[in-house]
């Protein structure tokens, strides 16, 4: 055992200076805990919540990441969704993470949801599910939450009303889109017929002649599609790629026409607004019993990632979910960043995280370091029904 760990700590040390990381930077001893599962998040009055879903597809992630029982987990909240699903594999515990305070709003709203409302009520009230009466069901949940989170959603009834999961402002983006730009294009009833087709040879001929016309790529290549659903703001210019005609296009064939889109609740939702054939992995009846079983095990922070490497100390986590936190850093500062969780985490754990404009992955000088899942990811990414990420990246650490 100790051989095996002087032989880290020396892979560890040559990486570090093959990528001139400020010996500074080696990850400190554990401090306090930060903001754990009970501490109140300051919200300020005018936050603004971007994200009410997860827009990346849960079951490819957890596909990924293998996360085995007893893991620590670190994940980016967003919307909770993929913390939550983490929870159906029965890690130890899921470390939920955000610099945005709307975000762990929304987080501890959802788990206070899952705790208190009945499965059918859970989706109504998440706007996953059709139906009424959202702020009675969000007044039994009121009392699970924090003063400041009570506070915050008190004050925006009309996103209680839409349901949680219609209330961020990608959402809304998304719901503009599909109640002007739709109808405008006459999609509404191609729409229906693409989500009712099983047969991929048909569904093909209804994209060609009825959906993929000039009309359509004109307006799809003024929205830039890919940037409505997972652009991030502040991304630095020279960084951001233009979606093309061409890639929107191949996005979306895949997702009506080679993906079967009556098993896709990413989709459904852009389309329709709810959740009619399928759900995501955090929403299905057959995870909602263990998911609620093991919500103790979760617990949300207010921090940067940095932030929880320096709480956490080296080899203590198993399984990251970083979403696509490296997109708007410069390639140095990325290094730095991926070199700190390869410190963190524990001999077989492994990272999974997204790549939307700019292209990010284990550098070479970092081989001694993590081992690339290629093959993996590559299959994985084939697979996602969002549609919008040029790549999924896994990577192990050794």
């Amino acid at each position: 055992m100790h051989r095996e760990e002087g032989s880290s700590a020396r892979r560890r040390k040559a990486a570090q200076e093959r990528l001139r990381v400020p010996f500074s930077l080696p990850t400190p001893p554990v401090l306090p805990a930060l903001n754990g599962q009970r501490a109140p998040v300051a919200i300020p009055d005018r936050a603004e919540l971007r994200f009410a879903q997860c827009w990346e597809d849960a079951d490819r992630v957890l596909d990924g990441l293998a996360i085995r029982p007893g893991d620590t987990c670190v994940c980016i909240a967003s919307a909770g969704e993929t913390a939550l699903a983490m929870l159906a594999a029965g890690p130890a515990k899921v470390i939920a993470i955000d610099v945005a305070p709307a975000q762990l709003a929304a987080l501890e709203l959802r788990v206070a949801a899952y705790r208190t409302l009945a499965y059918d009520e859970l989706l109504v009230f998440l706007g996953s599910q059709r139906g009424s009466g959202r702020d009675a069901l969000y007044a039994r949940c009121r009392p699970l939450l924090a003063r400041t989170t009570r506070s915050y959603w008190d004050g925006r009834p009309e996103a209680i009303a839409d349901g949680l999961g219609a209330c961020g402002t990608v959402e809304r983006s998304i719901a503009s889109m599909r109640r002007h730009l739709l109808p405008l294009l006459g999609r509404g009833e191609v729409v229906a017929r693409l989500l009712a087709e099983r047969d991929p040879a048909v569904r093909a001929r209804i994209f060609a002649s009825d959906w993929n016309t000039w009309r359509w790529r004109a307006v799809a290549a003024a929205m830039r599609l890919p940037a409505l659903l997972g652009g991030r703001p502040g991304l630095l210019p020279r960084m951001a790629e233009a979606a093309t005609i061409s890639s929107a296009v191949g996005a979306l064939h895949r997702l009506l026409v080679e993906q079967d889109p009556a098993e896709n609740p990413y989709l459904q939702w852009v389309l329709t607004g709810s959740h009619d054939s399928a759900r995501p992995f955090a929403l299905r009846r057959d995870q909602h019993a263990v998911i609620c079983a093991n919500l103790d095990r979760l617990e949300w922070r207010l921090c940067a990632v940095e932030g929880l490497l320096g709480e956490v100390g080296d080899r203590a986590i198993d399984r990251f979910a970083l979403s696509d936190i490296f997109e708007g850093m410069a390639e140095s500062a990325y290094h730095t960043l991926l070199y700190r969780l390869a410190r963190a985490g524990r001999h077989g754990g492994r990272l999974a995280y997204w790549n939307l404009h700019v292209a990010r992955s284990r550098p070479n000088e970092m081989a001694e370091l993590l081992v690339p899942h290629r093959d993996l990811a590559e299959r994985l990414h084939r697979q996602d029904r969002v549609g919008v990420y040029r790549a999924l990246v896994i990577e192990e650490i050794i």
